[in-house]
């Protein structure tokens, strides 16, 4: 049985200050939310931080890696046996008027690290990713960087996107 589990995203338009220069100059604060999720049985999964680009200029991409621990997603998955983790993630964010703002997501921003111990599994978006937790070890975490891409011309506004992670346990 597969428990699916879906994380939402938005952004927010940042506040420029009354002397802000025009648009050229404008900034975007992005933030890839997760939100919590049930689960009930053997798993659990916690959205425990979220993904946070910052504040971006039109023009200038941003990548935020795994393992930088201010700005990455992260949730928590508590469970014990094999596992399957796939995580299927978003091209873009768009806003309520339809605009897109282009995300990356490659092999190697995704990241499982073992509660226990310094192991770590670096893995690809949509890839199945198979994964024993030794009984007693607690879980693993999952995280997540990714690039945002804001073209040149991107307009404010408000975005939004949804990561979904997949989680499979034999016998569940």
């Amino acid at each position: 049985m597969a428990r699916v589990f879906r994380l939402n995203g938005s952004t927010r338009h940042a506040a420029m200050p009354p002397s802000a220069p025009p648009a050229p100059a404008l900034a975007l604060a992005l933030a890839l939310a997760l939100a919590p999720a049930p689960a009930d049985g053997q798993i659990s999964i916690f959205a425990s931080k979220n993904l946070d680009f910052g504040i971006l200029t039109p023009g200038a991409p941003l990548t935020v890696l795994p393992d930088d621990g201010q700005r990455r997603g992260e949730l928590e998955l508590l469970a014990d046996g094999e596992v399957t983790i796939v995580v299927d993630v978003p091209a873009a964010m768009t806003s309520m008027t339809g605009r897109s703002l282009p995300l990356y997501f490659e092999s190697g921003d995704l990241w499982l690290r073992f509660r226990k111990g310094d192991r770590t599994v670096p893995f690809a978006p949509g890839l199945p990713v198979t994964i024993r937790i030794p009984r007693g070890q607690g879980g693993v975490f999952v995280w997540i960087g990714g690039t945002a891409d804001p073209p040149a011309r991107q307009q404010p506004g408000r975005y939004s996107a949804t990561l979904t992670v997949r989680v499979i346990a034999p016998g569940t």
